[in-house]
């Protein structure tokens, strides 16, 4: 009887699990090689350089990229993003990672792009700790 009643827990977790992942409107893993997911991100880099008043930014890495649908698209990127060799106001197209300064040393941010293209209205938000 025991042995029932621990494989009928078992179950239940199991099911209760598969429930939770799966429920509409809740951010899951993003396909990075999703045209609409790089364009999301793209938008944020460029929005989050605007933001800055001194040296471009660069993105590193995608620690971690979700998409959620909630009356539009939410793109939620976590990513290492480093200070470039190139101040906001030059021409130059090609800009290096400060490498010899605390200037290169890369910070976490979180991106929030939301999008709602029947509105043509993208929303963004960001969180840095550099």
């Amino acid at each position: 009887m025991i042995l029932d009643w621990k494989i009928a827990v078992s179950l239940l977790v199991m099911i209760s699990n598969m429930l939770c992942a799966a429920q509409p409107g809740a951010p899951h893993d993003a396909n990075m090689h999703d045209h609409d997911v790089q364009e999301a991100l793209r938008y944020a880099v460029f929005e989050h350089n605007k933001e800055t008043n001194d040296n471009y930014r660069l993105l590193v890495k995608v620690v971690k990229a979700q998409k959620q649908v909630v009356s539009g698209t939410l793109y939620i990127f976590t990513v290492k993003m480093v200070k470039a060799g190139c101040n906001i106001g030059d021409q130059n197209t090609i800009c290096r990672i400060l490498g010899s300064s605390v200037i290169a040393e890369p910070y976490l941010c979180t991106f929030d792009v939301w999008t709602q293209p029947w509105l043509n209205k993208i929303d963004f938000k960001s969180e840095c700790k550099e």
